[in-house]
Order: C-alpha cells, then structure tokens, then sequence
C-alpha cells in the first residue's frame, strides 16, 4: 500500500523556523517500509525561509495561522493537495499534536473532499488522550497509544478491506498492549 504521513502545519503559517523533524513520523515509516509499503512523510511545518521568533511575535503571528485555516487557497494547502495528487496515497496518516488540531483536522478535510477512497487514520498525543476530537470528522481511523506496535497489523487490516472505508467511520482502534 501506498502511505502518505503527515505532521501538520502550524508553525510555518507564522514564519517560524522549526530546529527539529517529528521523529515519530520516520519511526513508523520505517515499521511500515519493512513491511513491504511505500511510505511518504511530508513535514507541512517545515520552512527553511523562516526565523526564530520571540514568544511575543509567535503571538502576535498565530492570527496568520488561523486565517490560513480559512484559505483554501492557501500555498501550503495547496502544497499538501499536490503532494496528494502525485503520491496518490491508499491511507493518509495524520500526526495529532494538540496545538495542531485545527490544521490536522483541515489536512483530514481536504484529503476526503478530493480523494473520498483514501482512509484518513489519527494518531498522537491528542487522540490519544481525546480521540472524540478526531472520530467522524474527515478521519476514518484513531490510533490510541504507540502506533509503532500496530501500525503494520493495522495497514494490513485496511489493505485486506478490514476495516472498509464505509465501515471505518468512527472507529477506535485501541493500541495499547
């Protein structure tokens, strides 16, 4: 299967340069390309063109991130459809960061309204602890706890039609052995 992962953005709206790569996106990449898939990460908040920003002017910029929210148009949303469109992706999986929800929920909304046959799964801190917050809402699919410990089983269940996507609509898929 073809699998695209994403972190959502939220600080690149602002111009921020982030100084880190989200490690859990490569962990389960790895898990899933030894499983035979071909994977996909696409970091939507890295920005090699922003700068280091004070407290004060992350706050005073976030209202850019919220305005982004409601620009279809907008390049980095327009980034992420092309990306879709080139990878044509079987499952895209979303990195649930709280501060990120807005942006992961947007990336789950877009990713139905042009391609509905993809499953949308959840993952991370937030859905974790309140999966409610992603289940019915463009995401198909919400892994509870350390997605490196099912991710496989969990893309072999959805390449073998279990869970289908009519099926998959608000489901909880525990991952907490």
């Amino acid at each position: 299967m073809k699998i695209l992962l994403i972190d959502p953005p939220l600080q690149r709206f602002m111009g921020y340069y982030r100084f880190y790569f989200p490690l859990g996106l490569p962990y389960l990449a790895a898990v899933l390309k030894q499983a035979g898939h071909e994977v996909l990460i696409y970091d939507a908040d890295h920005d090699p063109k922003g700068s280091s920003l004070s407290m004060k002017a992350t706050a005073l910029c976030h209202r850019r991130y919220l305005e982004a929210l409601q620009n279809n148009a907008h390049y980095i949303w327009q980034e992420y459809l092309s990306i879709l469109e080139k990878f044509m992706p079987d499952v895209v999986g979303i990195s649930f960061l709280t501060p990120k929800v807005a942006s992961a929920l947007k990336i789950a909304r877009l990713t139905k309204q042009h391609h509905n046959n993809i499953i949308v799964v959840a993952g991370g801190e937030h859905v974790t602890a309140r999966p409610q917050d992603a289940l019915g809402k463009n995401v198909d699919c919400v892994v509870c706890g350390e997605g490196e410990q099912s991710i496989s089983s969990l893309i072999q269940q959805i390449s073998e039609g279990k869970p289908s996507p009519a099926d998959t609509k608000s489901q909880l898929i525990e991952v907490l052995d």
